[in-house]
């Protein structure tokens, strides 16, 4: 989602929506996406972030992949990825 100015003039922004698959074994927990995530509406967007890197060394996710098959894959090792804080 995108950030929305409330009523009172502050920024609120909210979190993504969690990725689970079936039957998820192992849940990664995030505290809030940052600006270029939640424009993009991807988890760990911003090419500096080292998620993506750190799922090819272990599993074999081509990070350069487009968002959704990276996201097949971890579905598919039944890793569940969420942000803990809503907005």
């Amino acid at each position: 989602m995108h950030p929305e100015e409330s009523g009172a003039g502050s920024l609120i922004r909210n979190g993504q929506a969690p990725v689970v698959g079936h039957a998820p074994r192992l849940l990664i927990l995030g505290s809030f996406p940052g600006k270029r995530s939640l424009i993009h509406t991807q988890y760990y967007a911003h090419p500096q972030n080292q998620f993506w890197q750190i799922m090819e060394s272990l599993l074999g996710v081509d990070r350069h992949l487009p968002y959704a098959d990276r996201i097949g894959e971890l579905v598919r090792y039944r890793i569940a990825l969420w942000d803990v804080i809503a907005a």
